[in-house]
């Protein structure tokens, strides 16, 4: 799942992929904090979603994973999506992550995508061309990325760098954009592999917020403000050890959710795959004011697999999120998405 206000009324709305039929649909944020009612669009199988501006009007559109291509469902001004998606083919058995961002700063979109060629997995970059199309895709030899990517201006210089999770399981790479389409290439030791989004920074370099299953809990990376980064302590799920796929941190977004004006931290904790478990949990960590978190808040889950997170409310001041339900279908609303 991700959120972004597709239909230009200050409101996320959240963008869900179908895991039982080659379908994704679209929710419209609702001033009373709900969602309305989904509109699909078919032909995807909906394993990588990604969320941005490929054309260059200013609105949101939906890149999402067809096997080995993308399709891109263009935003024709409302949030309705068009239904004829441009495609992008790759020589790729399965795309696994897909970003939005000019990176080589031409004033055209381009995409960075992680994708599976057996029996590795690799990034490239397809920069944007005129009229709307993509170069064939750069390859990064000697990193692959199974997880997903982050991009942000991590060094307050106006361009768009990435941080990954290395298809070894063991490293964050960071990305440091040199602004003509190449990297400077930094690593840092992880005890697995996980999920990565960014806290608010009022202007500043963000740090970001790791998540791992494995490690079972939560980790902040505080940014240096140059783009390099400190793995501070783990705040550890409920699960005795973890363990793949249980744990704490397969799913994370961030928010303010208790309107203190302090950034949170909402994550899962299973501690077992499949809906024939028990004992799933969301989580909330509650900013403490210091740059650290509260010990984690536990909340019921939609189901005994919750799975797929995003923010929802007031696009500046997310008070609310989603947590998808892996086992029913749908998505659970917590927190009052109209309020700061």
């Amino acid at each position: 799942m991700a959120s972004a206000d597709l239909n230009g009324d200050g409101l996320l709305d959240l963008v869900a992929t179908e895991s039982q039929s080659p379908n994704f649909a679209v929710f419209f944020g609702l001033a009373d904090g709900g969602l309305g009612a989904p509109t699909e669009y078919f032909g995807t199988d909906g394993q990588a979603l990604a969320l941005g501006d490929v054309n260059g009007d200013g609105l949101p559109d939906v890149a999402v994973s067809d096997g080995p291509s993308l399709q891109i469902f263009l935003n024709e001004g409302s949030g309705t999506l068009n239904p004829v998606p441009l495609i992008v083919f790759l020589d790729a058995t399965g795309i696994t992550e897909i970003s939005i961002a000019d990176f080589n700063h031409d004033g055209l979109a381009d995409l960075v995508i992680g994708y599976a060629t057996s029996p590795t997995f690799q990034i490239a970059f397809l920069f944007g061309e005129a009229g709307g199309m993509f170069s064939a895709p750069h390859v990064i030899p000697g990193i692959g990325v199974e997880t997903p990517l982050f991009v942000g201006d991590l060094n307050q210089d106006g361009l768009p760098d990435i941080v990954l999770n290395t298809s070894d399981g063991y490293h964050l790479a960071v990305f440091l954009n040199q602004g003509d389409g190449g990297f400077e290439i930094s690593y840092y030791p992880i005890q697995s592999g996980g999920q990565l989004v960014s806290l608010p920074s009022d202007g500043g370099a963000p740090d970001l917020v790791f998540g791992s299953a494995k490690a079972n809990g939560v980790q902040v990376l505080k940014n240096s403000g140059h783009g390099a980064f400190s793995i501070g302590p783990l705040y550890p799920g409920p699960g005795a050890d973890g363990g793949y796929p249980g744990g704490t941190g397969t799913w994370l977004t961030v928010g303010d959710f208790n309107g203190d004006c302090l950034p949170d931290i909402a994550t899962d904790y299973a501690p077992r795959e499949g809906c024939e478990q028990s004992g799933a949990e969301v989580l909330v960590l509650y900013g403490n004011g210091d740059g650290g978190f509260d010990p984690p808040v536990s909340l019921p889950p939609p189901s005994n697999e919750p799975g797929g997170l995003a923010s929802l409310g007031l696009v500046a001041h997310p008070a609310a999120f989603a947590v998808g339900d892996f086992c029913n279908g749908g998505a659970a609303v917590y927190g009052n998405a109209s309020k700061r």
